[in-house]
């Protein structure tokens, strides 16, 4: 399972970077993706890095960075940061993307516009993002809550809390018919958004 979570965290910074970042090309995310794998394999499974992260980390002797199981959240965060390196480095280093082919995505993928200013301002139209960054984050918080509401306010029923349980169960309740009322807006402002561009 270690194993799926860190080599997962180096694919999901590289699906991140897609929408987030104009200057990510494909030589990038190919870099990255190989690069993923080599990481991951050098930290699983030969421990590569174990010495430098324990010296970083301050580790006590006898912990080792690739196999504690405490510290699976530093290695995949680890993992990303070296993926996202990669990435960035070999997209600086190689060709971007035809302004046509980044220009064609923008349009119509309306990712946010914190990464995408250079291509917004080659185009010859007012851009706006489907949604802002600050109310897809909210949006993730409410989803977030929901989820862990529902399941402490399951676990605490099941384990007579009943109290605890309800609230946690009712919370899940108030958030979960919130993230339907935001995501039929966001529908509707999409469907908006569409057919005044058509």
């Amino acid at each position: 399972m270690a194993i799926a979570y860190v080599i997962g965290a180096g694919t999901a910074i590289i699906l991140l970077m897609r929408w987030l970042w104009w200057r990510m090309n494909s030589y990038g995310d190919l870099a990255a993706q190989i690069g993923g794998w080599i990481v991951s394999a050098l930290l699983l499974f030969a421990g590569a890095f174990d010495t430098m992260m324990a010296w970083l980390m301050n580790l006590p002797s006898g912990v080792d960075f690739s196999t504690d199981p405490d510290l699976m959240g530093a290695s995949m965060l680890f993992v990303m940061v070296a993926v996202a390196s990669i990435a960035i480095i070999v997209s600086y280093l190689t060709p971007k993307e035809k302004d046509s082919v980044l220009q064609s995505f923008l349009l119509k993928a309306r990712p946010f516009s914190i990464g995408w200013k250079p291509v917004i301002q080659s185009i010859e139209e007012p851009y706006k993002e489907i949604e802002g960054l600050a109310r897809t984050l909210f949006s993730w918080l409410i989803g977030v809550g929901c989820i862990f509401a529902l399941l402490y306010g399951v676990g605490q029923l099941l384990i007579g809390s009943s109290l605890i349980g309800i609230i946690c169960v009712t919370l899940f309740i108030i958030l979960f018919i919130a993230s339907i009322k935001r995501i039929k807006a966001d529908d509707r402002a999409e469907q908006q958004l569409d057919s005044n561009i058509n």
